[in-house]
């Protein structure tokens, strides 16, 4: 994990993992079978270790669907550097991957929902927030997207994505960033 999320994808070198670990490099292959392999084994242990859209303190989670929103949001800003490392490590299969290993993880995240998206969108609807004309995993789909961005503006700036400008980290723009993005979620998927 380490090694990814320092080096990026294409810089890691199998041969420098089994030299720190101690290993043959060939018992990682034996194991992982190729590099891609590590890094869907790394990425499916990172994302299962990552809180779940509705693990919020009880008085955010009673405020609602969008309030969650923002409060992953905020919570982007204040990650400890272990959560950072994961963070990295996510945005990576999402942005960095090549196709085969997009495609690895996007059947892992559809059979597991390892962010539990989809409880969470059931939760806004039944709570009568979320608009119940769009299908939910569409619904998902604009959220994780929309998630991701923001996350790759926030924590990983060598890669933005150009949606912001370089940002200097003031407290204010964050916020501005953050209402931005929740005025576009609330346009689009509350309930009206």
């Amino acid at each position: 994990m380490q090694h990814f999320a320092r080096k990026g994808y294409g810089a890691v070198r199998v041969e420098d993992i089994a030299r720190e670990l101690g290993i043959a490099k060939g018992s990682i292959f034996q194991h992982f079978k190729s590099k891609d392999g590590l890094f869907v084994a790394v990425y499916k242990k990172v994302v299962t270790g990552l809180p779940k859209w509705l693990d919020v303190p009880p008085e955010i989670r009673d405020r609602g669907f969008f309030p969650i929103i923002r409060y992953w949001f905020a919570w982007t800003r204040t990650l400890p550097e272990e959560t950072r490392v994961r963070e990295r490590i996510k945005l990576m299969g999402a942005f960095w991957a090549d196709l085969p290993i997009k495609r690895e993880i996007a059947r892992f995240q559809a059979s597991h929902d390892p962010f539990g998206m989809a409880e969470f969108v059931r939760f806004g609807v039944g709570r009568g927030e979320v608009r119940s004309d769009i299908e939910p995993e569409m619904i998902s789909w604009l959220l994780a997207w929309m998630w991701e961005r923001f996350q790759r503006d926030m924590l990983v700036h060598e890669t933005s994505s150009g949606v912001f400008r370089v940002h200097d980290g003031k407290p204010a723009e964050i916020e501005a960033r953050i209402e931005t993005f929740m005025q576009m979620l609330r346009g689009a998927l509350q309930k009206r």
